[in-house]
């Protein structure tokens, strides 16, 4: 089985796709360390990529935008996931106050990208937001 994680350098993606790993799915995450436009230097989760690189044999790593259509188009085109588990968010409640809709919009977008029908009907989406 082959299982996509969004966010997968966060809280819960990081730890959704050691434990896949350990039970011997290929995982494929994709993670644009977007924190670190939205926090700085402080907010990077570069740290916890290396650290999967560590502790995972079936890990596949993709810098990619969830709300980039065509981006995810071609992840599923050579992909092809069984199942997908979105743990990416927008981290910043801040940001959301200071841009209203933000929030809503990337929601919206990264589910469209995200949704069943890349799935050709079949598999899950988990979203845990």
């Amino acid at each position: 089985m082959r299982i996509l994680i969004t966010g997968s350098s966060g809280l819960i993606g990081s730890e959704a796709v050691v434990w896949l790993d350990a039970q011997g799915y290929a995982v494929l995450g994709v993670d644009n360390n977007m924190r670190r436009e939205f926090f700085g230097p402080k907010g990077d989760t570069s740290w916890m990529l290396t650290r999967l690189h560590e502790r995972t044999r079936l890990f596949t790593p993709m810098p990619a935008d969830i709300r980039d259509r065509s981006a995810m188009l071609d992840l599923f085109e050579k992909w092809r996931p069984d199942l997908i588990i979105h743990c990416a968010a927008q981290p910043s409640h801040d940001l959301a106050e200071h841009q209203p809709g933000s929030l809503e919009q990337d929601l919206v977008l990264s589910r469209a990208n995200l949704s069943l029908d890349n799935l050709d009907g079949q598999g899950f989406l988990l979203p845990t937001d």
